[in-house]
């Protein structure tokens, strides 16, 4: 007969304390109501007490509080840096259905946290099972996530890649003719400072060709002016041109 009274006595311990927990939300909600600080005391005694003795029991909900907004948490921190990444990457399309999940999980984390208390007294196994199972998918999500970044990463990186040879290839091929069109430049510069330096020498030559004609004119000139004054001292009566 002892599996009997070991079942009886399961459901007697289930049920004291569902009824011990009843009786703490009760008192604590009529402490509320009742303006007397001798109850308050009580009730927060009696409260400390039942913690004491069945911390797994009452501390749960705690628990899954703590549990959900760590969660919703990092959930909000990497949605927070994802909505300025997603902006600078290209071809980043597939990335939106993981983030309505990762914002899906997070709106249930708080719609978790901001239920009563005696709900998540009540549920608080449903939460916990439930707090795991986000945890299990946004672990799965992050997972399908940074996959997905590191395709498009180097997706990305291939395609600058790509863009960056064919810059490197066209600033070579404009290069090569800006070398081209330099040494014709230079060479046709060449050219042009031979020929200067060419008629500067003619010119030189013209300038001492003008300078000696110009010299000869001068003693011509001078010349030209001794025969005339021989000239007229000939043609003077008493001027004897033999003497």
């Amino acid at each position: 007969m002892p599996p009997p009274r070991t079942t009886g006595s399961t459901k007697g311990t289930s049920r004291k304390g569902n009824l011990r927990n009843a009786a703490v939300l009760t008192l604590s909600q009529v402490a509320k109501l009742v303006n007397l600080p001798a109850a308050q005391d009580v009730a927060r005694h009696i409260h400390q007490i039942t913690v004491a003795l069945k911390p797994s029991v009452l501390q749960a909900p705690k628990e899954n509080d703590l549990s959900a907004k760590e969660l919703a948490g990092h959930i909000a921190g990497l949605l927070a840096v994802l909505d300025i990444a997603l902006l600078h990457l290209n071809g980043a399309e597939g990335l939106d259905s993981l983030c309505s999940r990762l914002r899906g999980a997070h709106a249930e984390l708080e719609n978790i946290q901001a239920s009563q208390y005696t709900t998540k007294l009540g549920s608080q196994t449903q939460f916990r099972d439930r707090i795991v199972q986000l945890k299990e998918e946004v672990y799965r999500t992050v997972l399908d996530l940074t996959l997905k970044l590191m395709v498009v990463t180097l997706a990305g990186n291939m395609r600058d890649r790509r863009q960056t040879r064919r810059a490197l290839m066209r600033m070579h091929k404009l290069t090569t003719h800006t070398h081209r069109i330099t040494m014709r430049t230079q060479q046709t510069t060449v050219r042009q400072q031979g020929a200067l330096v060419r008629a500067e020498h003619r010119l030189a030559i013209s300038n001492q060709r003008i300078l000696e004609l110009e010299c000869l004119c001068d003693a011509l000139q001078r010349q030209s002016v001794k025969h005339e004054a021989i000239l007229m001292r000939c043609n003077e009566p008493d001027y004897e041109c033999f003497n």
